[in-house]
């Protein structure tokens, strides 16, 4: 791949378009559904989870949460 940088240089575009287009996304995502407290506690509570454990599934975020929001409710 050294001999090549144009396909570095293009992988390197894609993957930050790619970010790009996902960060998009969960803004847009995130503005329509944390409407109220609970829900912003349970988003920022996922972040925290997220950024301490990389390697944190979302099946396990999804588990974690839901009982919690069930009581809100």
């Amino acid at each position: 791949m050294d001999k090549l940088p144009g396909i570095l240089a293009f992988v390197d575009g894609v993957t930050a378009a790619a970010i790009g287009a996902i960060v998009g996304a969960v803004i847009v995502i995130a503005r329509r559904t944390i409407v109220d407290v609970p829900t912003s506690m349970l988003a920022i509570a996922a972040v925290l989870l997220l950024l301490r454990f990389k390697k944190l599934s979302e099946p396990m975020i999804v588990t974690g949460t839901a009982p919690t929001r069930r009581a809100w409710t």
